[in-house]
């Protein structure tokens, strides 16, 4: 800076330019205009050089302001876990316009400036704008319900951190050139001062003492004011909590902030004059940023960069920094602005929330559940690999969207969209969940079925900042359960109702006719043999069977009719608004037919027919209960009737069947009380008229009803499974009674017994048969097992291993009743049986029905090539006997010869035989 010239000084100067003019006044005259012109031309440089010298005072107040309005930019509160207070809102708006006024003011100041400082100026006003950018979402206190701002997610407090310093890195420099500048102006003054010295002379002392007093007064107060400048610049450097370094080109420390004591541990007298090394942990880094950042020929550069520093006490620590070039008003670099700011405990808590963060990220990513969060305006924050799956939506296309756009749901039954669950938690402020039947689409088009709950988020205030939906994909468990409620209300095999659908339907129907009036009809539909289907064909044959017969009702119904299956071979038809009887009967009718119409499966042809019982509402019964009831009451009149045939339920059809039960009841008691009896039919030689066999019959002696047939209860015992336990009582009586009668002297007969396909498919029979033989020491070629013909047809390996033990075991097999099942040639040399009994049915059409006679002697053809022994049942007439011995059948049973008798009067059948040629 140029001093100010003394009094002394300027009296000899102006004598000096006066002393060519004392030896004339002309001269003086002469020159006194020329004075006055000058005078003029140095008034106005002077006015012109003033001016400058204030735009550059008001330039340097100007940055002032600036440096003023960034230092109190409020940070603290921006990156509070609180909100921004309303006072703390209006002061960043504040903030925000005393910086642009600011700006504007220093705007003008633009003419004065060389290049260098304009482009610091430039940089400046983009930093600026940068940082009010950055600001923005909390400038917008609408968007906040609460009347509350807060950052949102693109506030990063380290972009307004960088910023900050940037622009007060920059305010420093241009500070320094504004400085340098206005020195210039200054001097530019003063060498006007002294150019008027040497212009004027002495002229007008007084004038120019005047005005060299008005000028040390104006210098006076200039200094002042570049003095409270200066004071007020240090106190902003001394307010900083940053350490600010300022350096030479040589790198050597010329002025440093009170901060470095607290960050480096160095009293700033310590460091002044001293190397910038002092600062580094690393010499290499010393060496490295002088080549990159550090020398004359550096490029700006706004970058902040982390370095290790070492503190007086040898400690190192992280420390965030960032440089800047000042420059001299000739653009020439004159040292390195430098702030350093310790980041060690900003970076462990930042690595520990990287870390918690990471942790978050890995549970939420390895859950089954899918997890979306949102901000306070339902926009898309965070989705985790299951939501980006089930959505079809990745988090980088999803994020900042509406919640609505991603996670689309609708109604499966309406196909409505319902109400957003993350809205209504957002405005409630409570957890909530989705309605049933809810499903997601997809972004494909595919649906999921999906259970999810919506929470708020909080902060530590309790205020609502988003909020966080968790769903999972039940399509699977809700097809399971679909899957499980079908099983549990529809037939496996037929895909008809079952029993408690039916029942659930009945139920509807019954209270639908109540308030209408109407009349319901229910149909109890059973198969009619199908035991012996099953038997003879076996079970995956019947399923089929079942399965075509329940398509087939299923065609002849109405579409409000229901068809159900009971189990087993047992349907129902459930016919509601049928009108009258006349219009059931009609209906039962086109099942009848359906049914009975041949049926073709697995390529073999089945004839099928069906016994319908008929209950009315309200006629027959008010509940289900009592229509279930009487229908099947009057389905088993049906078959009592004939079978493939219909019954409408009467009173009188309970009473036998309570008649039926009492008896079923009974049977299961007999037993324990003795009341059964074995009676003997016997089997004659027809050409010797010689009993060489009996057959062991069954008798029930019933203590009311006296004694009731084998086809009254047998059948009965056959669905009870009391067959079993009687079959071997039956088996075990026989075979002591014939041994018996061996011991008496009487000579050997052969013992023929009826065994049940229950017997050789669910009991051990070839070991009951081999325990008998042994207590009762009977010889095996003595004991013939009858079976029914459905028995052979049997190829499951449990009937086929039994009837091979019974073989080993040497007793004799024969098939009774043949010729009324499914006969076949192949079992008859596969299974090696010994004996055909004709049955009786065609024994009784010998003669006077062609076919009848053509069957047996066909049978009797049969076994003759075959060498098969054949005993011809059911023989009454004497012309019977006499075709059937012209015809050579060796063996004949009926009541033309005995009926069954008890035991003790065999040995008298025995001694008196039977004369043939009586007859």
């Amino acid at each position: 800076m140029t001093s100010v010239p003394n009094g002394n000084g300027l009296w000899r100067s102006l004598g000096k330019r006066l002393l060519p003019f004392r030896t004339s006044l002309l001269g003086l005259l002469v020159l006194l205009p020329l004075f006055g012109t000058l005078h003029a031309f140095h008034d106005a440089a002077e006015r012109h050089q003033r001016d400058v010298l204030y735009r550059w005072n008001r330039t340097d107040f100007d940055l002032l302001s600036v440096t003023r309005a960034i230092h109190v930019l409020p940070l603290p509160t921006l990156f509070s876990e609180a909100p921004l207070s309303p006072t703390d809102l209006r002061r960043l708006q504040g903030w925000i316009v005393q910086s642009r006024v600011a700006l504007q003011d220093l705007e003008k100041s633009r003419p004065l400036l060389n290049r260098f400082q304009t482009s610091e100026l430039d940089r400046l006003e983009a930093l600026f704008r940068t940082l009010k950018t950055v600001l923005s979402p909390v400038l917008v206190p609408k968007t906040f319900p609460q009347g509350h701002a807060k950052a949102g997610p693109s506030l990063d407090f380290m972009s307004v951190w960088t910023l900050e310093r940037q622009m007060k890195m920059t305010i420093i420099a241009l500070s320094l050139s504004v400085r340098t500048s206005r020195e210039t102006a200054q001097k530019n003054l003063y060498g006007l001062e002294t150019n008027a010295e040497r212009a004027y002379g002495g002229l007008l002392l007084a004038f120019l003492a005047l005005l060299i007093v008005l000028d040390r007064r104006e210098l006076t107060r200039a200094r002042k004011n570049v003095a409270a400048r200066e004071s007020e610049l240090r106190a902003l450097f001394d307010a900083m909590t940053d350490a600010v370094v300022y350096a030479d080109v040589r790198r050597t420390v010329r002025f440093v902030n009170p901060a470095v004591l607290p960050v480096f541990g160095y009293l700033p007298d310590e460091l002044v004059g001293q190397s910038a090394a002092i600062f580094y942990a690393r010499f290499d880094d010393f060496e490295e940023q002088g080549r990159l950042r550090y020398h004359p020929d550096a490029p700006d550069s706004e970058e902040c960069y982390e370095m290790a520093y070492r503190r007086k006490d040898g400690s190192v620590f992280t420390g965030e920094a960032h440089g800047a070039l000042v420059r001299d008003p000739e653009g020439q670099v004159r040292g390195f602005m430098v702030t350093i700011r310790d980041v060690t405990q900003r970076k462990q808590m930042l690595d520990s929330l990287f870390r918690e963060k990471e942790k978050w990220f890995v549970t939420l990513g390895s859950i089954g559940d899918a997890v979306i969060t949102t901000d306070v305006r339902a926009r898309v924050e965070y989705m985790n690999p299951v939501a980006e799956s089930l959505t079809g939506w990745p988090l980088s296309e999803a994020a900042g969207r509406p919640v609505s756009d991603v996670f689309d749901i609708i109604n499966e039954i309406t196909r409505n969209p319902p109400e957003s669950p993350v809205e209504k938690s957002l405005r409630q402020g409570t957890v909530v969940g989705l309605a049933n039947h809810t499903v997601l689409r997809h972004r494909a088009g595919i649906e999921y079925a999906i259970e999810d709950s919506a929470a708020p988020i909080r902060d530590s205030t309790e205020h609502i900042i988003g909020c966080v939906i968790v769903f999972r994909d039940i399509t699977q468990k809700r097809n399971l359960l679909r899957q499980v409620t079908r099983q549990a209300n529809f037939d496996a095999l037929t895909d008809l109702p079952n029993r408690y659908l039916f029942q659930d339907r009945l139920a509807q129907a019954i209270a639908q006719a109540h308030r209408h009036g109407h009349l319901v009809a229910l149909l109890y539909l059973d198969l009619d043999h199908f035991k012996k289907i099953n038997d003879t064909q076996g079970h995956p044959f019947g399923d089929r069977v079942l399965q075509e017969t329940a398509r087939r009702l299923r065609a002849v119904v109405r579409e409000s009719d229901t068809v159900a299956r009971l189990g087993g071979d047992e349907f129902t038809i459930l016919a509601g608004d049928i009108g009258n009887r006349d219009n059931v009967s009609l209906f039962a009718q086109k099942v009848l037919e359906a049914i009975a119409r041949p049926m073709s499966v697995d390529g073999q042809e089945s004839f099928l027919t069906v016994s319908i019982g008929v209950a009315v509402y309200p006629d027959d019964g008010t509940t289900t209960t009592a229509l279930v009831r009487n229908a099947d009451i009057a389905m088993y009149q049906a078959k009592e009737k004939g079978r493939n045939t219909l019954q409408f339920f009467s009173p009188a059809m309970n009473v036998r069947l309570r008649e039926r039960m009492s008896l079923e009841n009974h049977l299961h008691n007999a037993m324990e009380r003795e009341e059964f009896q074995l009676v003997y039919q016997p089997i004659l030689d027809l050409a010797l008229g010689k009993t060489v066999a009996v057959e062991a019959l069954i008798r029930w002696h019933h203590p009311q009803q006296g004694v009731i047939p084998p086809n009254r209860f047998i059948p009965m015992a056959e669905e009870n499974g009391l067959i079993l336990p009687l079959g071997e009582w039956v088996l075990e009586t026989a075979c002591r009674q014939a041994q018996e009668w061996r011991e008496q002297g009487m000579p050997p007969l052969r013992l023929t017994v009826n065994v049940s396909i229950r017997q050789l498919m669910h009991g051990d029979l070839p070991k009951q048969v081999e325990r008998c033989l042994h207590l009762t020491g009977l010889a095996p070629n003595l004991l013939e097992l009858e079976l029914t013909e459905s028995v052979f047809l049997q190829n499951t390996e449990k009937v086929l291993e039994s009837l091979a033990d019974l073989r080993r075991l040497g007793v004799r097999l024969s098939i009774d009743d043949f010729g009324t099942g499914y006969s076949s040639l192949s079992y008859l040399s596969h299974f090696h049986v010994h004996t055909l009994k004709i049955d009786g049915s065609f024994i009784e059409g010998i003669g006077t029905h062609p076919t009848n006679t053509a069957i047996v002697t066909a049978i009797l053809t049969l076994a003759n090539a075959m060498s098969l022994e054949v005993v011809a049942e059911g023989v009454e007439t004497v012309d019977q006997y006499r075709f059937l011995k012209d015809q050579g059948c060796p063996l004949g049973q009926g009541y033309f010869f005995s009926k069954p008798v008890c035991p003790s009067e065999i040995p008298d059948i025995l001694a008196r035989g039977f004369d043939p040629g009586g007859t």
